[in-house]
């Protein structure tokens, strides 16, 4: 009789176990993509306050995008693009993004281009993706700014 009982407790303990880890698995996955966050026309604001111009911004911009390159443990890359840069983040050599920079003399964009290993999807019209590539972004973007306040 103890035998049957230890058996039953094992068998019981071992099913609890395998549902709380699928439990656990539904929540990782389901925390696992965020909605992509556009910079769009972000209006610049120059340190000085006065108006900049498109080459001045610009510049700004590409200066942005390389102290983001130096002050963060990952590097941005940049090449020139219509109407702006394509800025690309390689990160372990695992995780790529790639984003559409665009400027102007009173605003600049940075706005989702494509990425790989990075769970992107398109959902009824919502782009969804790691949550890192937004944290990687709004870190781009506070360097943009950083340059632009300099101005």
């Amino acid at each position: 009789m103890r035998t049957q009982v230890r058996n039953l407790t094992t068998r019981l303990l071992a099913t609890m176990l395998a549902v709380a880890a699928l439990a656990a698995g539904e929540l990782a996955l389901a925390r696992g993509s965020e909605e992509v966050v556009e910079y769009r026309d972000v209006a610049v604001r120059t340190g000085s306050g006065k108006p900049a111009t498109a080459a001045q911004v610009c510049a700004a911009v590409t200066a942005g995008v390389d102290a983001a390159r130096a002050e963060n443990r990952y590097a941005w890359a940049r090449e020139p693009a219509a109407n702006g840069l394509l800025g690309t983040l390689m990160v372990r050599s695992k995780h790529t993004i790639r984003v559409d920079i665009q400027c102007a003399a009173d605003k600049y964009s940075v706005t989702y281009k494509d990425s790989s290993n990075m769970n992107f999807k398109e959902k009824k019209k919502e782009k969804v993706i790691h949550p890192y590539y937004n944290v990687w972004v709004k870190d781009l973007v506070g360097a943009i700014d950083a340059e632009l306040a300099r101005l």
